[in-house]
């Protein structure tokens, strides 16, 4: 049976094979049979036969290299797009509370008084902070009417005249270029360097002059009491502008506070919460200021208003106040270092905030405005959220360098809208002002401004109304002229 069974199995193998050989001819050629027979003609593969060939095969020298990607862009302009979008977020991303400030107090204390519930502790910093800023208010206050009785009162009383361009043509009249009255000073006299004096030293020569022609009026007096003006008209510019430049931070703190007060929602939010990561249990008064997060939220509509009113609008008012007199006050300055030593010191205007919050508030309410986070908006340079985590592409499609047209429209944006913002704020507070003075102090005669007639006023009674609002709470003054600009050149000396 067994020979039976394999006989067969052989003549069905040698039939099938062929059959198979048949089609092979009839379809192909004899090409195939070789590949055909060795399927049945080669010795079964082992195990270990397979893994080798599976590692010659993903063997370095058979397996295909991958093509390196390079990039349409080289490491240097990755560098510059990361380094711009760095310094973008760095400029534009947040608004926060004046820190360091009795005017960023008075914003935050209430506000974590409101959402814990008007505790004790916090309450009363806020009674504080309030209290603080009205007292900051009113001595900053009291320093500008101070400033404003001096030139409106105390130099009328003296006889001085505005200064104006008093001194501005000296160069064209030692050089013979005047004509008629356009180089004269306020005595009547010709300018000239060696006969310029500071106000202090004008009046007492003059004095000295006035006091021997009335004793001896018959005698020639050679006395020269020589004339007062501007030492240097372009130092007094220059000054005034670097004034009005660092009153610039104030105006943006200014500017931030509105934003703020706009962006927030108006809606109760709390200002103070546990952080996600504390966990309850034993620990020190340290661990529990860490646990702590305070920042910008929600503010109901009566608080921003009310914010608006006690806070926004006195540093508003107050910075452009200070800009004013400190620009009247440096155009009435004559002497060069004088100018120069003001326009610094008037910078202590702006400071008294600061002064305040360092010496009289409490160290926990300083301590409260340092842990106070900023507030992040969602609209940032470009329309891409800074938060946002971006691959090389991305940062290079975003912040790439431009080129031909774009280049000039972002140079023109970033100059005069952004890096050129200060300036021209600068520029245009200055040309106000300067403005301003000119037209209340000054007359336009023979190519420059001259002071306009003094009349002494009739009492040194000077309050805040006189200060802020000199056009509706005018200081009462006699009708007579104690001076007026002389229409006709009068010899020097008397002679």
């Amino acid at each position: 049976m067994g020979e039976e069974n394999g006989s067969s199995n052989s003549t069905a193998i040698s039939a099938a094979d062929r059959q198979a050989r048949d089609l092979f001819h009839s379809s192909g050629g004899p090409r195939f049979v070789p590949e055909w027979r060795s399927l049945f003609t080669a010795p079964p593969r082992t195990y270990a036969d397979l893994s080798g060939s599976n590692e010659a095969l993903c063997s370095e020298d058979s397996a295909p290299q991958p093509q390196k990607i390079v990039p349409p862009y080289s490491k240097a302009e990755l560098a510059g797009a990361k380094l711009v979008r760095g310094l973008q977020h760095v400029e534009h991303v947040t608004i926060h509370i004046e820190s360091n400030s009795v005017y960023g107090a008075a914003m935050l204390m209430p506000q974590l008084a409101r959402s814990t519930g008007w505790n004790c502790y916090l309450t009363s910093l806020s009674i504080s902070s309030y209290l603080y800023l009205m007292l900051c208010i009113t001595v900053h206050g009291m320093m500008l009417m101070f400033m404003n009785k001096e030139e409106h009162v105390m130099d009328g009383f003296a006889g001085q005249m505005y200064l104006c361009d008093f001194g501005e043509n000296i160069e064209r009249a030692e050089r013979g270029l005047c004509e008629g009255t356009d180089c004269i000073g306020p005595a009547g006299t010709q300018l000239s360097g060696p006969r310029l004096y500071s106000w202090s030293q004008w009046t007492l020569r003059s004095f000295v002059y006035q006091s021997f022609q009335q004793v001896f009026p018959d005698l020639d007096i050679a006395i020269d009491p020589g004339e007062y003006g501007l030492e240097s008209y372009n130092c007094r510019l220059v000054c005034v502008i670097l004034f009005v430049i660092s009153i610039i931070p104030e105006m943006e703190l200014c500017i931030d506070m509105v934003r703020l007060l706009w962006y927030v929602p108006s809606r109760a939010e709390s200002w103070i919460e546990l952080k996600e990561d504390a966990e309850p249990g034993l620990e020190t008064a340290e661990q529990c200021c860490e646990k702590v997060v305070i920042k910008v939220a929600g503010m109901p509509y009566c608080w921003k208003v009310w914010n608006y009113a006690t806070v926004l609008f006195p540093k508003v008012f107050l910075v452009l106040l200070t800009a004013r007199t400190g620009i009247c006050f440096l155009m009435e300055t004559a002497g060069i270092d004088d100018i120069i030593v003001n326009s610094v010191a008037l910078g202590f205007l702006l400071s008294l905030d600061e002064l305040v919050t360092d010496n009289l508030m409490s160290p926990g309410a300083n301590a409260l405005i340092d842990l106070c986070e900023e507030l992040r908006l969602d609209d940032s340079a470009h329309g891409c959220n800074d938060e946002e985590e971006l691959d090389e592409s991305a940062t290079i499609d975003g912040w790439k360098l431009f080129s031909g047209r774009n280049l000039l429209c972002e140079s023109f944006r970033e100059l005069f809208q952004v890096q050129f913002a200060r300036l021209i704020v600068a520029a245009v507070v200055t040309g106000v002002f300067i403005g301003e003075y000119y037209m209340y102090h000054c007359d336009w005669k023979d190519g420059r401004y001259i002071s306009k007639p003094m009349h002494a006023p009739k009492t040194m009674s000077y309050g805040y109304l006189n200060a802020f609002f000199p056009w509706f709470f005018e200081v009462p003054h006699y009708d007579e002229v104690s001076w007026q600009m002389p229409t006709v050149q009068r010899p020097i000396n008397g002679r």
